[in-house]
């Protein structure tokens, strides 16, 4: 599905965004919730449309 640099770049996006980030989310954890929420059903929606394709 994913090559090795492809997943790698991906959790490097990710530390790099927390990292630079960590204030904020800790100051505002609902801000968190509420962009990670639509992002997981989004997600979910994604694979459970893909296999049908």
């Amino acid at each position: 599905m994913f090559d090795s640099v492809t997943t790698i770049g991906l959790l490097l996006t990710l530390v790099m965004i927390f990292s630079f980030q960590g204030n904020t989310i800790l100051e505002k954890p609902l801000h968190i919730v509420l962009i990670a929420v639509p992002l997981i059903l989004q997600t979910f929606l994604i694979f459970a449309i893909a296999p049908g394709f």
